[in-house]
C-alpha cells in the first residue's frame, strides 16, 4: 500500500494523521468541557476550565510531537537522497 503511494507515504500519512489529532482533539476538548462545566456542582465549573486547558495543552504536544517526527523523517530521506546522488 505504501509503495503505491509513493516515496514518502509514511510522511504524508503521519501528516494527516497529526493534523486529525489537532482537530480531533481540540473539537472534544471543548464540548467535553462544556458539558461538564455546565454541569450542577461546586467544582465543575473549575474541572470544565481544567479539562479545557489541560485538553487543549495535550492536544497541541501530540501534534507538535507527531510534526517533529515528520521533519525529522523528512529530513533524514533528503540527506539519503543527497548522499546517493554524491556517489
Amino acid at each position: 500500500f505504501l509503495g503505491v503511494m509513493g516515496d514518502n507515504a509514511a510522511e504524508k500519512i503521519l501528516c494527516i494523521v497529526a493534523y486529525a489529532i489537532l482537530a480531533i482533539g481540540l473539537i472534544l476538548t471543548v464540548i467535553y468541557a462544556v458539558i461538564v462545566g455546565s454541569m450542577y456542582g461546586q467544582y465543575t465549573t473549575l474541572m470544565g476550565w481544567m479539562i479545557f486547558f489541560g485538553g487543549t495543552i495535550y492536544t497541541v504536544i501530540a501534534w507538535a510531537s507527531l510534526m517533529v517526527y515528520l521533519n525529522i523523517s523528512t529530513n533524514i530521506r533528503e540527506i539519503k537522497h543527497e548522499l546517493r546522488r554524491r556517489k
